[in-house]
């Protein structure tokens, strides 16, 4: 009855739990924690009153309460039982619910695919039939303009079998014409014959009648004979009537007759011309027919061409918006590549987002696996404590029971005491050696009981884990082996698309190949048809030519006869070529259709590809949202695993804080228990002292007691073991009931598992035939790009055709210009040339000037030794910037000189201008400098105007200057500089005059040094005008020429150095040019540096050896 009101009892609580756990799980987290904390606070509460009550039970030793508490303890062991069913319960359907949403997101995942599924069959219907309406189209398109084109060669058919029997007409009429001229011409010969056979007569009236006959209906035989010819007939003729003057009489009458016949035959030949001037107007109106028919043929070609150009142009325009089109069809597909390549990116992502998930789940997976492992090793010690506190709550109860009996035996013996006599004490021992066997024998079969069950327990729980450990093995042999399937046929998809891939590659390499040779076959025909368009028209430029000189040529019969074949072969070889140049028309004409077809044709196959492609991203538009979808159910599955696994964490935490603190509190009790034990067998050894100190009287009904106590015990053992039995098989249940659970779980997550590798493994097939599609995609947009260039390559061909004919033109052109280019360089270089020779002629005034000065100079200090060392030392610097501006100007001139002796051009011009440019900024530093001596002198008179000597010479001086340098400055700056230099030396006599009576002592020995330095000067100047008589110069001009020639020489040994160098031998010619160098510079170098120490007016010059 105890076990079935247990077993009624777990079950209203599972159902009561069960309940209790579905408002757990509909109710918020909240809820939830607040539930479990009112829970554990009802637990904490029975725990205190449990051990309330155990404290109680202890100090009160009363055997009613001590039954009291035993109750409370199996209560509280029923209390920790349904707690820990509770807590399986609520993770069992924890894991229902996890596998129902996976199933759920499983079911909806399949229903989205077929839907898909049916939406893309129902797109590709809807393709196929565009496309078939698209090909209807272009069929009607087609036999439209194959119609025009029957008609267009019908119409050409039609005119020309027109013109060919209009020529047929024409030939057979002028064969008539000529076959008549011929006949009349015999005619007119035979009676030319007869008429000069019979007589003089006959002649003369003939010649009359051909002189009245027009020249160009003469016969030639006629107009042939020359004047000899003629005067011999008449000798003859004279000859045969001074012979035949006897014979006149008898003629008389052969004379009428004649005559007669003269007539006739006059008559005859006036019907003849008449005749021939009618053929004559018949072959000029043929002739004029045959030049409106040639006219209006012309005309009908013109406009035949204009034709066939508008519809080339149509064509072209056609191919230009078929070229646009590929065009955006090409942006499109970039487009859509770059949409692709996005998808990719984010394929990419979702799918390191499902392995991190993947890992997460594994993870999760693990940790659950070693969490039911530890809570099976938990609820296993549990299992093993609670076994060991029944036996001890056993042992306990049957300790107290004996107790009990023996403390009311001991009453009963204290209220029946009686003397007793040595047969009592016998008994009494025989008695005690009973009870002690008994107990022996009891806590022997106690012992041996434990060692037993616990031994028994142990192998089963050995077996379990070798069944687990066996469990685990095969699950992770089958993932294990799932894995390698799946990398397998991973690995052999991969080798099947390079495999197929390296076969579409042959194939379109083929195919490129024939193209190519295709398109290079129809370039070299397109090359041969230009070829032959540009003979045909030479030949008709050389028609042309020969038509006008026929015209313009004698228009005699035998050259009109001429004229008429060569016309009839040139309308025959004219409609030779028409025809040909209307087959080759007709023949571009149709290579433009075949190319517009295949344009058309491409942008048939871009536009599918382009559908293609669109439906491809819808595709994968399509699975990226569904992706997403399934991403985020992932993520919220994850979120609610992690949700589940944080509430597991925390359930397991409490649980086994629970469990710790009732292993404590079993702990304290087994301590508490014990303790109980030891005072109680104490007690025993106490009561069985007293029992034997004073029992004396009736052992007989004490045995019997005992005996029927041992019985009682004994029964009560049995049930004990009974219901231990039957605790232990119900724990058995239950734990392969869990068992169960766990094995199907276990199987539920490998079938999750190998649906998410299977769904996974789609998904990259799915994205491998993608990649597959791109590549193709990518492949024929490559070649189309190809072809587009190898098309547009024709055009560039023409176009550089083109540009090379412009170039040609323009540098005619440039020639012309160039002509008139150098006739404007050559004004400009005798401008130039003149501007030249009036620069040098100021120079060479400056140059006067300057010795002028010097010459000025050396008077002054000869005069007067006591000059100011400050105003030397500026003038000395004043005078080498004046040096330094002029040898920079004399090297301007020089090179204008140079650029003057070599070829003008355009460039050389520029380089005039600029070097112009520097000359008068130079020309602008020459007039600052010589502002500043201006100044430097005026300050200098402006000092001396104390001495009452120089005083009014000075006023009426400065006054000169200022009103001379205003009105003179602006004409040339050579005067300028020579009167004020005059001016300033005058100032620096008054100046050295003036203070002569106060630094006498100070610049003695500077003016004796400077004196010295002049007079160096002068000797070195002295050598120079030696130097330059004995070498034969005669002035510095030629001196200048001949450092120019060292100069060009030595530039042109420079070339020659570099380009030795460059073949090695660098070493061999250094030598020479450097001793060449050094010669040219010893002679002349040193020279014109002692000249510029010397006089910086003639170191100008010589300037430009040193510094090349």
């Amino acid at each position: 009855k105890w076990t079935d009101g247990l077993e009624a009892s777990k079950d209203d609580y599972r159902c009561s739990e069960g309940a209790a756990f579905m408002d757990w799980s509909s109710s918020s987290p909240e809820q939830r924690r607040e539930t479990e904390s009112v829970v554990e606070e009802d637990s904490l509460s029975q725990t205190t009153g449990h051990m309330t009550d155990l404290c109680g039970d202890e100090a009160d030793n009363s055997p009613p309460l001590q039954l009291h508490t035993l109750k409370q303890f199996e209560q509280h062991l029923n209390d920790l039982k349904k707690e820990n069913f509770s807590l399986k319960l609520r993770i069992y359907f924890l894991e229902e619910r996890i596998q129902q949403k996976y199933e759920e997101s499983s079911e909806d995942v399949y229903r989205t695919n077929i839907e898909l599924k049916v939406e893309v069959e129902s797109l590709k219907k809807e393709l196929q039939e565009k496309q078939e309406l698209l090909d209807k189209a272009l069929t009607t398109a087609e036999s439209l303009t194959n119609d025009n084109e029957a008609e267009l060669q019908r119409r050409c058919q039609e005119r020309q079998q027109e013109i060919d029997h209009m020529q047929q007409v024409l030939e057979t009429k002028i064969q008539l014409l000529q076959e008549e001229a011929q006949l009349a011409r015999g005619e007119a010969e035979r009676m030319a014959s007869l008429a000069g056979s019979h007589s003089h007569a006959s002649l003369v009236s003939l010649d009359t009648t051909m002189e009245e006959i027009p020249e160009d209906e003469r016969p030639p035989h006629i107009l042939s004979p020359s004047n000899t010819s003629k005067d011999r007939l008449i000798e003859d003729l004279t000859k045969e009537l001074r012979c035949k003057e006897a014979l006149v009489s008898e003629l008389c009458g052969e004379k009428k007759t004649l005559t007669l016949r003269v007539e006739e035959l006059e008559e005859q030949v006036q019907e003849l011309s008449s005749s021939l001037l009618q053929k004559d107007k018949d072959v000029e109106f043929y002739q004029e027919e045959l030049g409106h028919e040639r006219l209006r043929i012309e005309e009908e070609m013109q406009s035949l061409v204009e034709e066939q150009q508008s519809q080339l142009n149509q064509y072209e325009c056609a191919a230009g918006q078929c070229v646009s089109e590929l065009q955006k069809a090409q942006l499109q597909v970039q487009s859509l590549q770059a949409k692709i390549q996005e998808s990719e990116a984010n394929n990419m992502k979702l799918q390191e987002k499902l392995t991190e998930m993947e890992r997460e789940l594994r993870s999760l997976r693990q940790a659950a696996q070693s969490q039911e492992r530890t809570i099976q090793g938990l609820t296993e010690s549990i299992g093993t404590k609670d076994n060991e506190a029944q036996e001890l709550y056993h042992l306990i109860e049957g300790q107290n029971n004996t107790l009990c009996k023996l403390q009311e035996l001991a009453h009963r013996n204290q209220l029946t005491q009686a003397p007793a006599g040595m047969s009592e004490s016998l008994t009494m021992a025989q008695l005690q050696s009973e009870l002690v066997r008994v107990q022996s024998s009891l806590f022997s079969l106690g012992l041996e009981l434990d060692a037993s069950q616990r031994s028994l327990k142990q192998t089963q729980r050995q077996g379990d884990d070798l069944l687990r450990f066996k469990d685990r093995l095969n699950s992770d042999l089958q993932e294990a082996l799932q894995h390698r399937e799946v990398t397998e046929k991973q690995n052999q998809d991969l080798s099947s698309a390079l495999q197929k891939t390296r076969s579409e590659l042959q194939s379109k390499e083929a195919a490129l190949k024939a193209c190519e040779a295709e398109k290079l076959t129809g370039t070299a025909e397109k090359d041969k048809i230009i070829e032959q368009l540009k003979h045909f028209l030479q030949d008709k430029e050389q028609h042309l030519q020969e038509y006008s000189e026929m015209l313009e040529s004698t228009k005699s019969s035998k050259p009109r006869d001429v004229l008429l074949e060569k016309l009839r072969e040139r309308i025959k070889e004219r409609d030779r070529a028409l025809e040909r140049s209307i087959d080759d028309k007709f023949s571009c004409l149709e290579e433009r259709d075949g190319q517009v077809r295949r344009l058309q044709l491409a942008l048939r196959e871009k536009e599918r590809d382009l559908e293609r492609l669109r439906c491809i991203l819808s595709n994968n538009e399509e699975t990226i949202t569904s992706l997403d979808a399934l991403v985020r159910g992932k993520d919220l599955e994850l979120e609610q695993a992690a949700e589940a696994y944080r509430n597991l964490q925390w359930l397991k935490q409490k649980g086994e804080e629970k469990e710790r603190n009732a292993l404590r509190e079993k702990d304290a009790i087994v301590n508490q228990l014990q303790a109980a034990l030891q005072t109680r067998s104490q007690e025993m050894q106490d009561l069985t002292a007293a029992l034997v100190a004073r029992v004396q009287a009736g052992p007989t009904e004490v045995v019997e007691e005992l005996k029927a106590r041992l019985a009682l015990k004994e029964k009560l053992f049995q049930e004990l073991l009974s219901d231990r039995s039957c605790q232990a098989n119900e724990h058995q249940a239950q734990v392969q009931d869990l068992l169960n659970t766990l094995s199907s779980k276990d199987q539920y997550l490998q079938d999750s598992s190998y649906r998410l590798s299977l769904v996974i493994s789609e998904r990259t097939d799915q994205q491998q035939e993608l990649h597959k599609q791109l590549t193709q995609a990518e492949r024929e947009l490559c070649e189309l790009r190809r072809d587009k260039e190898k098309e547009t390559g024709g055009e560039a061909e023409q176009l550089r055709k083109l540009l090379k004919e412009k170039e040609a033109f323009i540098k005619e052109l440039i020639q012309v210009q160039g002509e008139a280019v150098q006739k404007e360089n050559e004004a400009e270089m005798k401008a130039l040339q003149e501007d030249m020779q009036l620069v040098l002629k100021k120079e060479m005034e400056a140059q006067k000037e300057i010795s002028v000065l010097r010459q000025s100079l050396d008077e002054v200090v000869a005069k007067d030794g006591t000059d100011h060392q400050s105003v030397l030392e500026q003038l000395v610097s004043e005078y080498s910037k004046l040096n330094d501006a002029l040898k920079t100007e004399k090297r301007l001139y020089q090179n204008l000189t140079h650029l003057h002796r070599s070829d003008g051009s355009l460039e050389k011009i520029q380089r005039l201008h600029t070097e112009l440019d520097s000359v008068q900024a130079l020309r602008g530093q020459l007039e600052e400098v010589l502002k500043r001596t201006r100044s430097m002198a005026l300050s200098l008179e402006r000092a001396a105007k104390g001495q009452a000597e120089f005083g009014e010479l000075s006023s009426e001086e400065e006054g000169d200057n200022e009103d001379g340098s205003s009105e003179e400055f602006t004409d040339s700056i050579e005067e300028d500089d020579n009167k004020e230099s005059s001016r300033g030396f005058n100032s620096v006599q008054a100046s050295v005059s003036a203070q002569s009576s106060d630094g006498v002592a100070e610049a003695s020995l500077l003016q004796n040094a400077e004196i010295k330095q002049l007079e160096g000067t002068k000797r070195t100047l002295e050598e120079i005008q030696t130097q330059l008589d004995d070498d034969g110069f005669d002035s510095l001009a030629e001196m200048r020429t001949a450092l120019q020639r060292l100069q060009q020489e030595n530039q042109a040994l420079k070339e020659h150095q570099r380009q030795c160098e460059a073949f090695g031998l660098r070493t061999s010619m250094d030598d020479d040019l450097n001793e060449e160098e050094e010669e040219e510079e010893g002679d002349g170098g040193e020279w014109m540096l002692e000249e510029d120490d010397a006089d910086p007016s003639s170191s100008s010059c010589p300037a430009d050896p040193s510094s090349s």
